[in-house]
């Protein structure tokens, strides 16, 4: 059975360009924007910044966020978490 996150991987939800710079509960939620996925705790404040200017799965985007943030993605059925590691 695959996990839920290979959802994002679906064309659908693919994604050419994001530019984010701030909070990162609200960076997780505009990565996650237009999918069945919700933000759930982050446990960072510190701003955060992703740039991306290139054809991805949204799953690319949200693993690339989790490793900029340093943190580790726990999942709730759709809802994703950022813990520190």
């Amino acid at each position: 059975c695959e996990h839920v996150s290979y959802l994002l991987n679906h064309e659908m939800y693919n994604i050419t360009e994001f530019n984010f710079t701030g909070d990162p509960t609200e960076g997780l939620t505009q990565v996650l924007a237009g999918t069945p996925f919700t933000a759930g705790i982050v446990d960072f404040t510190d701003s955060v910044t992703m740039k991306i200017n290139q054809k991805v799965s949204r799953r690319a985007a949200l693993m690339q966020y989790i490793a900029i943030l340093g943190g580790e993605i726990e999942y709730a059925g759709y809802q994703i978490i950022v813990v520190i590691k």
